[in-house]
């Protein structure tokens, strides 16, 4: 075998070099760099670097422009989703309070405006909203009190044409936990400023409501939500920016949207044009959609019977308790519906409203065919299963093992109907008492 010296190499090569006319120019050309001309490369690389790490976490991006927001067309929108509500039953035959709000049940405008300072464009907005008002014909002057179920209905049962939802009275779901926002409410306008009730880990029990809500760092004065969390429970709010003419999805449990449309991305990639303006409420990175876009769509998906948005849902979590998203009473309600004729197939239109149908724009009633009497008395009954089924927040199912049963028991957490059922040999609502899940049924008692 052939030993190759390298220094001999390299030496001819030297002296190649060295003999060639040439060689003066060549060495000038091979000369390294300076000192001083390295760091200043150095120097530019690790600016370069820094400017994309500075774009990647802190470069707030321009947002690009989108469609003024149109007072009009997301009142008639939030409108039209009221109105299917009523139509599924859900809401009742007087659950609806239309603009104008007048008399004790006028928009507070010293409170709006002057005290907590809400962009004109929200106070219109506030004023022409329609509202979901079940608890308005629930006081007796003549007796002092609420009036309960029985008794309201015993105020109507001349009325052919009158019914209750199967809301309810108190559990009033928007969406996914939220709760309808009457903002003919004090209470409700000076919470519209921290819909997810931040603010109750903060501050403490010395400190008044409205001190709280006066410091805390809340939303935009250009936003106002749709839907708010009521007491210390968890889900997802809607909020309605009039700047940017969006609708966000917040969570309580995290940063960021919590909008089911953006799972079509993947995670940190999501197009440009859904992003709104950094504020310290929203955080650093909040996507939201144009208000008339999400509101078409939870017409049409409410309307289509889709999971996670049948009237009254809860808010899910697929990571942490699969086997309750959706819950399965979900499926139940869909059944329901489509045994007594709901149009489930009707392609989303305009004849949808009551409104509409009401001022005789639309040649047909896609109503014509459910048999609306026969659901809801049908949906009484289930109601009511699903009450004895599932805990307050109608997303656990009440425990079958006796251990648990007997914990909560002792801490009166169940009804004699629910201990009941939970004792019975009835088919059993997987529910995973070893996974995050379990903790659930000891946090959650209700709403």
């Amino acid at each position: 075998m052939v030993k190759i010296s390298l220094a001999k190499v390299v030496g001819a090569e030297e002296d190649e070099e060295k003999s060639s006319l040439l060689s003066g120019a060549w060495q000038r050309v091979k000369s390294r760099p300076s000192r001083k001309t390295i760091w200043w490369f150095a120097g530019l690389a690790i600016v370069l670097q820094g400017l994309v790490v500075y774009g990647w976490f802190f470069y707030d991006q321009q947002v690009i422009e989108t469609p003024t927001y149109n007072v009009n067309e997301t009142v008639g929108l939030v409108t039209a989703y009221y109105e299917l509500l009523k139509d599924m039953r859900y809401l009742g035959r007087d659950e609806i309070a239309y603009p104008p709000h007048v008399g004790d049940k006028a928009i507070n405008r010293t409170l709006a405006v002057d005290i907590l300072g809400l962009d004109e464009k929200v106070y219109e907005t506030l004023l022409q909203l329609p509202y979901v008002v079940p608890n308005e014909d629930m006081w007796n002057e003549e007796i002092g009190r609420d009036l309960n179920k029985s008794e309201i209905a015993e105020k109507h049962s001349l009325d052919k044409t009158w019914w209750a939802g199967w809301m309810g009275q108190e559990r009033t779901i928007f969406w996914r936990n939220g709760h309808f926002a009457d903002y003919r409410s004090d209470a409700v306008l000076w919470l519209s400023r921290d819909p997810l009730r931040r603010w109750q880990n903060h501050f403490g029990a010395n400190v008044s409501f409205e001190t709280a809500m006066s410091e805390f760092e809340a939303l935009p004065k250009t936003a106002i939500p749709l839907s708010y969390i009521r007491y210390r429970r968890y889900g997802l709010v809607l909020v309605l920016d009039t700047a940017t003419n969006r609708i966000a999805v917040l969570d309580t449990q995290g940063p960021g949207s919590r909008d089911p449309f953006f799972n079509r991305f993947e995670s940190n990639n999501w197009p440009l044009h859904y992003k709104l303006p950094n504020t310290k409420f929203y955080g650093q990175e909040m996507h939201a959609r144009l208000a008339p876009d999400l509101l078409r769509e939870f017409i049409h998906l409410t309307s289509h019977l889709e999971s996670g948005y049948i009237p009254g849902s809860v808010r899910n979590d697929e990571v942490y308790t699969p086997e309750l998203s959706p819950p399965k009473w979900e499926r139940w309600i869909q059944d329901l519906y489509r045994k007594f004729g709901w149009p489930s197939a009707e392609p989303l239109e305009e004849c949808q409203f009551l409104s509409l149908r009401g001022n005789h724009t639309c040649d047909h009633d896609p109503m014509d065919n459910f048999r609306a009497n026969a659901f809801s008395k049908a949906m009484v009954k289930l109601r009511h299963d699903i009450t004895v089924k599932y805990l307050g927040d109608w997303y656990c199912p009440v425990p079958r093992k006796q251990e648990i049963i007997d914990k909560m028991k002792s801490n009166g957490l169940l009804t004699e109907e629910q201990i009941a059922y939970a004792e019975s040999d009835e088919p059993v609502i997987p529910l995973n008492l070893e996974s995050w899940g379990g903790n659930l049924v000891f946090m959650q008692t209700g709403d």
